[in-house]
């Protein structure tokens, strides 16, 4: 069977910085096609040569070990990469409705611009913020805030996923908190995420959905959940279907 190859981290890097330093430039539509079509090709590769324990188990140890350090003040699942701002007004509304105010572990972030282009003392991540970082080594990049927010966003994820070697599909389940989400899952299905809540859990008819059609409030999911979950996906303790991508416990520790 051919193999498609992955691009490096380096090169999808490199895609993103030409794209977002060429932008205002006649040559701008050139490099975003490439980057657009590197994305695509990063997306193929990983999906195509990946089964059931073909992560990167030693990304993980590393994406896992800086969340638990650095999580309590750092750790944010409702926004990519974002600083804490000083005033309300700071306040960047995106289209995954990134809240202004903590309420849950993350009060004392009360305020939240989620633009930024520095890995500093000020700045929040979710975890494909954090794998970002960590695959970068936490170095800044300007394009980290001059980018369109939908650009940014594919750039960690996909930086993300190419650095933990995982399908988008996966890596979406694990990112976000929409129908289908991993926190969903765990929610009903493992002890110990009984705190993450539900924004979407019954129908109009008040009957309970099943844990796939459930939506997950982000502000609910701490930097332990996610140092947790990511550690029961490492140890193959969870894993995925191979059809649909669906999560699902296995009976033993691998």
């Amino acid at each position: 069977m051919e193999t498609l190859e992955k691009p490096s981290i380096h090169e999808l890097l490199d895609a993103v910085k030409l794209t977002h330093d060429n932008r205002d430039k006649p040559s701008g539509d050139k490099y975003h096609s490439k980057m657009i079509a590197l994305f695509k090709r990063n997306e193929a590769a990983i999906q195509k040569n990946w089964d059931n324990g073909k992560h990167n188990q030693q990304a993980f140890d590393e994406l896992i070990k800086s969340i638990e350090l650095n999580g309590m003040r750092h750790f944010n699942m409702s926004v990519f990469m974002g600083s804490i701002a000083d005033d309300w007004w700071q306040r960047y509304d995106s289209v995954n409705a990134v809240t202004a105010f903590y309420e849950k572990e993350s009060s004392n972030k009360q305020y939240l611009d989620d633009m930024t282009t520095s890995f500093n003392c000020n700045t929040v991540g979710c975890i494909a913020g954090f794998a970002t970082a960590v695959a970068m080594n936490w170095n800044s990049e300007e394009w980290l805030k001059g980018m369109p927010f939908v650009e940014r966003n594919d750039a960690f994820i996909n930086i993300a996923c190419n650095y933990l070697n995982i399908p988008k599909v996966i890596g979406e389940r694990i990112f976000y908190g929409e129908q289908g989400s991993l926190w969903a899952f765990v929610k009903d299905n493992v002890q110990g995420f009984n705190d993450i809540e539900f924004s979407l859990e019954y129908d109009e008819d008040g009957d309970e959905y099943s844990w796939w059609e459930k939506e997950v409030d982000l502000n609910s999911i701490g930097y332990k959940h996610a140092a947790e979950v990511l550690r029961m996906i490492n140890t193959g303790e969870i894993e995925f279907d191979t059809e649909y991508y669906e999560p699902y416990l296995t009976k033993e520790k691998k």
